[in-house]
């Protein structure tokens, strides 16, 4: 409902609150709408038991909001949180 939807984009911006500007927490709030809504209805149609929608809150929004404290992050905001020489110098070299 509306409530897990409000959880959804509280845990969706949680793992880059110290680093997204306003219009990216934004736009990370409305793919966590969204993304709960889907995944809440599709646990529905697959017949998987979840009363209080745990997996589609935390899980699949905890994983969007990984994946997007990633993408949407700003260098500078970094810079002042975690300090200059935090980020990683072999961007893209992980595997």
């Amino acid at each position: 409902g509306i409530l897990n939807s409000a959880l959804a984009g509280l845990v969706v911006v949680t793992p880059g609150c110290a680093t997204l500007e306003p219009w990216a927490a934004i736009i990370c709030g409305i793919l966590a709408a969204v993304s709960y809504q889907g995944s809440s209805y599709s646990m529905v149609k697959l017949l998987l038991d979840d009363p209080v929608d745990a997996v589609s809150v935390h899980g699949v929004c905890g994983l969007l909001g990984v994946i997007l404290a990633g993408v949407l992050s700003d260098e500078a905001l970094i810079d002042r949180a975690y300090g200059s020489g935090y980020r990683c110098s072999n961007r893209g070299k992980q595997l």
